[in-house]
């Protein structure tokens, strides 16, 4: 999430800027070839098929208490900050095998093996992350040039 705000693979390409790719890859890796998933991008997220809020995660980024199978929207846009090609893939594979759109934008989650999807928009927070992302891959980092614009950062 920090790479919404803060274009680290300018700023520290050897540290945080290079640490994002290895999460986006790591994410990837873990959910279609360990898991056997057509898509990949896990994070806490709205349960399908259940009016609930949980936790859902890749095990070796440190979310060992968490359960994988929740792929969340929010989860795979971010990716468009550290691997565009292979995010749009993913968001494109998202869209074409579940009903996850909706009239006001992307629903929360889906569960990539059943194909079952959490209706509901998580707005505040989801929602805003995938807008951001979206700006930053489309108008040039315009989000994180703003942000590093301020005076203060």
């Amino acid at each position: 999430m920090p790479v919404l705000m803060s274009n680290e693979a300018q700023y520290a390409p050897d540290s945080l800027g290079y640490d994002g790719n290895v999460h986006t890859d790591i994410h990837r890796m873990y959910a279609v070839e360990s898991l056997g998933c057509p898509v990949w991008g896990m994070s806490p997220s709205s349960t399908p098929g259940a009016d609930r809020y949980s936790e859902y995660g890749v095990k070796v980024l440190g979310a060992a208490g968490y359960p994988e199978g929740v792929v969340t929207l929010h989860a795979a846009a971010l990716a468009l900050l550290t691997e565009s090609s292979e995010a749009a893939a993913n968001l494109r594979k998202l869209v074409e095998l579940y009903p996850i759109y909706g009239d006001f934008g992307f629903y929360d989650a889906v569960n990539p093996m059943t194909g079952e999807v959490a209706y509901d928009y998580l707005l505040c927070l989801n929602q805003a992350m995938i807008l951001v992302a979206l700006a930053n891959h489309l108008a040039n980092h315009t989000a994180q040039k703003r942000f590093a614009a301020d005076p203060v950062v």
